[in-house]
């Protein structure tokens, strides 16, 4: 009986804890899918103003490289400017 009770507390609480790492996780993806949203119509926007075209893997590679600098506390600006020379660089613009 008191193994049973033991088994059922260790399974309760491994639940429990990953019930509340799985809440948080969740959320960080909801918050990177929101920001890679505005950051790839900023991206596009951007694009269309300086009269090129438009290339999607581009895009995706400023906001992965934006959402990365911004997860490692790096600030908005600085994001945005080492993203952008960095995509300049590696599709030779």
């Amino acid at each position: 009986m008191k193994k049973s009770k033991l088994l059922f507390l260790a399974i309760t609480s491994y639940v429990i804890v990953n019930l509340i790492m799985s809440d948080k996780s969740h959320s960080d993806v909801n918050t990177n899918s929101l920001i890679k949203m505005f950051c790839l119509e900023n991206v596009k926007y951007e694009i269309s103003k300086a009269n090129l075209k438009f290339d999607d893997e581009f895009a995706k590679s400023v906001c992965n490289c934006y959402i990365e600098n911004i997860s490692n506390n790096k600030s908005h600006e600085n994001s945005i400017s080492e993203c952008k020379k960095e995509s300049k660089n590696k599709f030779n613009l």
